[in-house]
């Protein structure tokens, strides 16, 4: 349509700054719905960090470390941690059926791996921890159980090969991006560290001849537990986040 009261000239000129000004508003736009959308999708992190840190609150308000029968081994909160990963491994089955775990078969391997580990099977069945350099080298370990720890610890490589190989290029850049699945993946990996970190902190720093009270070492052992059934809840958050978006980007 002329543009009345433009010289025909300039009328293409003006036409086509129009056209780039819409266009940018519609990128802007859209980069907005976008940037709203992870911050919404990033809620449930949210709210899960929080659920973390009121239960740990919790547990100091009532002192459960007073009654092994929650921080224990084999107690209610490693119970209920395990409990969590094959719950979230349970969620992988339903959501990502058979072609997520075809294609990211070592994120399934892992939540199970994790369960296990959270029940002691690394060390219930066997003579002694298989993640224990003496396990291997010991004479009184038998062959055949070195054998299933060594297949364990192969699996374990599998694994960070995988997620290394698969995903560490993009990784950071997608933290950057404020994508929710990698900051909540961030939070595990984060939370995971942290909690072997504290594991049996009296021990470690007493290597090093640092002593610390019991009733700190308790503070720690409570936070550990705690922090441990966090993982869990984490990961299951993160791939309700993920599998939310697999199914709006379809």
């Amino acid at each position: 349509m002329p543009m009345l009261g433009v010289p025909k000239g300039i009328q293409p000129i003006l036409g086509s700054t129009a056209n780039l000004l819409d266009e940018k508003e519609y990128r802007e736009n859209n980069m907005r719905t976008e940037q709203d959308r992870r911050l919404k999708s990033i809620l449930p992190l949210i709210i899960s960090a929080l659920t973390i840190a009121t239960l740990l609150l919790l547990s100091f308000i009532y002192k459960i470390y007073e009654y092994p029968l929650w921080i224990d081994e084999g107690g209610i909160i490693e119970t209920a941690s395990a409990v969590g990963y094959f719950l979230c491994a349970l969620l992988i089955l339903l959501k990502g059926k058979w072609s997520y775990i075809k294609k990211y078969n070592y994120f399934f391997i892992l939540v199970i791996l994790c369960g296990f580990r959270e029940l002691d099977f690394d060390k219930k069945f066997t003579t002694m921890g298989i993640f224990k350099s003496r396990f291997y080298i010991s004479s009184s370990v038998p062959v055949v159980e070195k054998f299933i720890g060594l297949l364990v610890i192969a699996v374990l490589i599998y694994i960070v090969v995988s997620v290394f190989r698969n995903h560490l290029k993009d990784f950071f850049r997608k933290i950057k991006t404020i994508s929710p699945v990698h900051i909540g993946s961030l939070m595990v990996f984060l939370t995971m560290c942290f909690t072997k970190t504290i594991d049996g902190l009296a021990r470690k720093l007493g290597d090093v001849n640092i002593h610390i009270n019991q009733q700190t070492s308790t503070y720690f052992e409570v936070i550990e537990e705690v922090l441990e059934l966090g993982i869990p809840l984490l990961m299951i958050t993160t791939f309700i986040i993920y599998f939310s978006i697999e199914k709006l980007d379809k």
